[in-house]
């Protein structure tokens, strides 16, 4: 397996589990860091980033790709 398609599978899998996370969760707690940088209910995340998407508002309040 090349590294690349190891990325893309890593990132495949990221995203499936950030979708289970943002389904299951009541409330969801974004480190980065070390240090909380959002927390809220899927919808307060959401509202606050602007963002549908789990992994985008996760983006949104880090303001990079950590982790992917």
């Amino acid at each position: 397996m090349t590294k690349m398609t190891h990325l893309r599978q890593l990132e495949a899998e990221s995203i499936h589990i950030m979708r289970e996370v943002a389904a299951i969760s009541d409330r969801i707690v974004v480190l980065s860091s070390g240090q909380v940088v959002a927390q809220g209910t899927a919808d307060e995340l959401s509202q606050q980033t602007g963002e549908s998407d789990l992994e985008e508002m996760f983006l949104s309040v880090t303001g990079s790709q950590e982790g992917w």
